[in-house]
């Protein structure tokens, strides 16, 4: 039987947020992969399939910006969720502009409205 399920990579550089979302994720049903930076994420990207992207603005070597940037370049379809404590209008424009199928606050979602978020936009 073939293996049916989302793929889902985390780009995230808080390595507790990152485990626990990897978790509740696995727990409800999906694959997650880890990575700890956006250069980390941009060559998984190139090199693996995945079904959703969930990632995180503020981190090391590559922002989630300039993630959000190569990826558009590089031509990418996979929906990407921001989830990231930048709550700035201006920032959430900006992830918008270049590709975010949504944009999550740390501070303002759990763990379940997340996994229900990756359910909307997969459904999308």
């Amino acid at each position: 039987m073939a293996n049916d399920k989302k793929h889902i990579l985390i780009v995230e550089d808080e390595n507790p947020m990152a485990r626990v979302l990897s978790m509740k994720l696995q727990q409800e049903g999906f694959e997650a992969t880890i990575v700890g930076d956006g250069e980390a994420g941009i060559k998984s990207l190139e090199k693996d399939q995945y079904d959703l992207i969930l990632l995180d603005i503020l981190m090391p070597k590559v922002d989630g910006f300039s993630f959000l940037q190569k990826a558009k370049d590089m031509g990418n379809t996979v929906p990407i969720v921001v989830i990231t404590n930048l709550s700035q209008q201006g920032d959430m424009h900006r992830a918008e502009e270049l590709g975010a199928a949504k944009y999550l606050i740390k501070t303002d979602v759990n763990l379940n409205q997340i996994i229900d978020t990756v359910r909307e936009t997969l459904e999308d």
